[in-house]
This record gives C-alpha cells, structure tokens and sequence, in this order.
C-alpha cells in the first residue's frame, strides 16, 4: 500500500479520481490523467493534458483550495458566487477539459457545464424549459455569453433552454 501513502486519494466517483501527489494533483477521468497546478498570487488553475498542452483557466481558485475541500468536506466558492463541493469542482474540471481551450474564464466554463446540463435535461425548447436554480446555479448570469450567442434562450418567465444547432 506504498502507493496510496505517497498518493493519497483526495476523491473517487465512478471513473473519477482526484489523488494528491509530491509534484502535484492529479484528475483522472474517461481515460485522461491531467495534473493541476496553481500560484498563490494568481486565480488562475492550469490543466496539464497528457500531450503536454496546458489549459489556463483564469479567475480560478488554486489547488490548496481543492485540497482543502476535499479533505473537509467542505466548497469552493467561485468569483462567479456559485460553489461547488469536491464532485462539483471535479465535474467543473472536467467539462474545462471536454471544452479543451487553451484559455478560459471560469465563468466561460461554468456556463458550458450548465448548458450541457440544459442538453441533458431536454431543455430543448420553451416548452422543456427549465429554471436554472433548480439545476443549482445561483447566478444565470454565468449564461450570459451564451444567451448573447444564441446558443440558449430564456423565457420570458425567467426559465433556459438549449437552442437547437441548425446545420448545412
């Protein structure tokens, strides 16, 4: 059980794992290992791909904060305001790399996870819509861009959905 002593196991969940090593953390999921590293005087959190690419996500937290929440069971609260515990910061770090940009707000990428989320309800229309609270997203204006990009819509009676993608 040498392992587990000098990586120990932050969180596990299906195909989730999030192990705390000498040179870092490390997310596995869907087959991908990714090490997170942060600074201390940054809000930014860097995503290293297998291939060697890093992503950056800007206005992040830093891997001291996953670490903490993880070991205390307690979240991390986000410049956005939404907070997340160790699985919502878990699926959060996942969708930044299932979105693989090399650069990305927080915000940008809260917003792809909730649209997503919308897809997956079968918010696809007025009628399938839902209220974003109910999702638990406390501040639909982690939407914004994507309302502005007419990639989701909103009801006038305040409720989201998916807007479908037109091809050819």
């Amino acid at each position: 059980m040498r392992e587990q002593e000098s990586s120990p196991t932050l969180y596990r969940r299906g195909g989730i794992r999030l192990d705390e090593t000498d040179e870092g953390m490390i997310l596995s999921a869907e087959g991908v290992s990714c090490r997170l590293t942060s600074h201390p005087w940054e809000p930014c959190l860097y995503i290293r791909l297998p291939d060697g690419r890093t992503l950056t996500l800007h206005n992040a937290f830093e891997t001291r904060e996953i670490g903490e929440a993880a070991r205390s069971g307690g979240t991390v609260r986000m410049i956005t305001g939404q907070s997340y515990d160790i699985a919502g910061l878990c699926d959060l770090l996942i969708c930044a790399v299932r979105l693989n940009r090399e650069s990305a707000d927080i915000g940008y990428v809260e917003g792809w996870r909730f649209a997503e989320c919308l897809r997956q309800e079968g918010a696809v229309s007025a009628d399938t819509a839902v209220d974003l609270s109910a999702m638990g997203l406390r501040n639909p204006h982690t939407m914004d861009v994507f309302v502005r990009r007419k990639r989701v819509a909103v009801t006038p009676d305040g409720r989201y959905y998916v807007r479908e993608e037109k091809k050819g």
